[in-house]
């Protein structure tokens, strides 16, 4: 397993450096859990003329686009810089559409989807247009690519899942590309099979934290890498301690946007009360033993915890760990680890890898695969990332 230990995970790194005068407030520390660092990024909506805030609503396709985009997004050769902006916030609405079909999940998260769309327009909006690379579309890309994944081990159902030529049929069965099995169950909802491999060991709150991670794993990046901020010395790489800047970066406005969106109770160290839209459209409390993923893992790190075992990790250091395992100036330390990983066996009925390191090495394995796929999409899409990057070298 491959986790970091920068401000994004173990807390801060203090302001003290004499040399510049900080944009943040002196003596207070950072940390990119903390969803109150004053950012120059902005997650609230822009003020109206009349102070408050905007709304923004995108029109949801026809119902044959509707279709169409399903069908491109089951495919392994998808192309989102071919689509429209708007086709490519209904492609990422459409994926998390497809994954809330998954039995449990909505009540395993404590977020029911009508949170999901102002939070992907407001994930959009921090991504950078005039960057040319680490964009909303290059964002889409590895959450296609990610779920593609799922899917065809059967983790989450095919997109087809929402398409009307699904409903109301005699077959109670999606197949996924042959590999996996799901099966509708009595709730209507997509239950998986066996799965194998692995990669079943994944819960639908890890699901979950890997779609997050995939969609905002990038946001508000400024087009720099880390090692240019390094060497310049810039701000945002000092508040960092020039560790994994970038990817901290991102880590703390995807986990702001969370908060603002409802999702703050899956962040918490002790898992409180999930959030709940109801019909009226407010956002109200209920219990927490009515998450029972979340519940579970609770009641384990409190039983671990007394017992004097090692307590597991939650979800936010899955979200975390997974985003920043991106950065890849650490990829050959992560691939000594993911060798280390995949050769242990079982021994004496005991995994020698925790669980939860477990879950994480395969979150982590899944995003950086995705973010270096393109020689297998085909010769157009890798000849125009190709162009993209050699462009960007030059600048």
């Amino acid at each position: 397993m491959y986790t970091q230990t920068g401000a994004a995970v173990e807390g801060a790194t203090s302001d003290t450096s004499p040399s510049h005068t900080s944009p943040y407030p002196a003596g207070r520390p950072h940390s990119a859990s903390d969803p109150h660092i004053p950012f120059a990024y902005s997650v609230d909506d822009l003020p109206q003329a009349n102070g408050t805030p905007a709304t923004y609503t995108s029109p949801a396709p026809n119902p044959v686009h509707r279709e169409h985009l399903i069908s491109l997004l089951d495919r392994w050769e998808f192309e989102p810089h071919k689509l429209s902006e708007e086709d490519v916030l209904a492609c990422a609405g459409l994926l998390f559409e497809a994954a809330f079909e998954i039995d449990g999940l909505q009540e395993d998260v404590g977020v029911c989807y009508d949170q999901i769309p102002p939070f992907l327009r407001a994930v959009r909006k921090i991504y950078r247009t005039q960057n040319q690379y680490h964009n909303f579309q290059h964002a889409l890309d590895v959450f296609q690519a990610v779920y593609w994944f799922l899917c065809r081990a059967g983790v989450a159902p095919p997109v087809q899942i929402l398409s009307k030529t699904n409903k109301g049929g005699s077959s109670s069965k999606f197949v996924n590309a042959g590999i996996g099995l799901g099966q509708m169950g009595a709730s209507g909802k997509w239950r998986r099979a066996k799965t194998q491999g692995r990669i079943g060991i994944l819960r639908n709150v890890d699901v979950f934290a890997l779609l997050l991670a995939a969609v905002g794993h990038d946001v508000g990046h400024p087009g720099l890498s880390n090692a240019f901020m390094t060497n310049a010395d810039t701000p945002l790489s000092r508040v960092f301690d020039h560790k994994s800047s970038l990817e901290q970066l991102h880590c703390a406005l995807l986990l702001r946007l969370m908060h603002k969106y409802g999702m703050g109770h899956l962040l918490m160290t002790r898992p409180s009360l999930p959030v709940k839209t109801t019909s009226g459209g407010k956002a109200g409390l209920v219990s927490y033993a009515s998450s029972p993923s979340l519940n579970a893992t609770y009641q384990q790190q409190k039983s671990s915890a007394e017992s004097g075992l090692r307590q597991p990790h939650g979800f936010r250091w899955l979200l975390v760990q997974t985003v920043l395992a991106t950065d890849m100036s650490v990829h050959f330390d992560w691939i000594k680890r993911f060798k280390e990983y995949a050769t242990s066996d079982s021994s004496g009925g005991l995994r020698k890898v925790p669980e939860d390191e477990e879950r994480l090495m395969i979150c982590q394995a899944l995003i950086k695969l995705d973010l270096m796929e393109y020689p297998s999409t085909g010769l157009a899409s890798c000849s125009k990332s190709g162009r993209v990057r050699r462009r960007l070298s030059k600048s």
